[in-house]
């Protein structure tokens, strides 16, 4: 059944209270108060360091059943080691976000690639083949030259989600490449910092619209 999950990418902003968070409310409040608003959240943590499976569970138990998060994998498998040699890596990894698995909280699993990574179909399927059945994988791509039929045969064949991100200089294709589509709207202008018109969400709205139509699952993540 189709359904939409709308949500940002993190929530521990200092410069949201007073804007978002109340202006005396405790910091380990902030998550619980974030989940009555939005039902989904995207990890941008878990690309610079590895949570304990006690925060984890700690931040599950602190929001509804109902609401799911997506984590974003850790920057050494994508950005230093550059999908190179890195399964043990990558299994440290899924080990560590286990508890949002077995908890069914686990919404997608976030692979942004650094935008200097060369174009290389080779290089891309073995990185595929690491990855284990069950879970949505969302390929995030800064290089356009993946923008291209060959990858997104490569993904639909995987049934892995073309990240449909959105960014001054860059954006992807509308293409939905599995039964899921994942948006993240960095921004139109200054990335991270400048606001979408009403006319703007009014297009990605009818876009948004056309997918469910499909029975698709989207998230957003501005």
């Amino acid at each position: 059944m189709a359904k939409i999950y709308i949500g940002t990418s993190g929530y521990f902003y200092k410069h949201w209270v007073g804007r978002f968070y109340p202006e005396k409310m405790s910091k380990n409040k902030w998550l619980e108060y974030y989940s009555k608003v939005f039902d989904t959240v995207e990890l941008n943590t878990t690309f610079y360091h590895l949570p304990r499976a006690k925060t984890l569970e700690g931040w599950i138990m602190k929001t509804p059943k109902n609401f799911i998060f997506s984590v974003k994998i850790h920057q050494t498998i994508t950005h230093i080691k550059r999908l190179k040699n890195v399964r043990s890596d990558f299994y440290g990894f899924m080990k560590v976000i286990k508890p949002l698995r077995i908890y069914g909280r686990i919404g997608c699993i976030l692979h942004q690639f650094p935008p200097d990574l060369e174009y290389d179909v080779s290089l891309l399927k073995d990185y595929i083949s690491l990855l284990p059945k069950g879970y949505r994988h969302v390929f995030e791509f800064r290089n356009p030259e993946y923008f291209n039929d060959i990858i997104f045969l490569v993904l639909k064949e995987n049934k892995i989600g073309l990240c449909i991100s959105h960014m001054r200089g860059l954006e992807t294709p509308p293409i939905s490449t599995s039964d899921f589509v994942y948006f993240r709207f960095h921004g139109p202008e200054e990335r991270y910092r400048s606001i979408y018109s009403e006319e703007q969400i009014e297009k990605f709205a009818k876009l948004i619209w056309g997918f469910l139509l499909e029975d698709k699952t989207v998230f957003c993540l501005f």
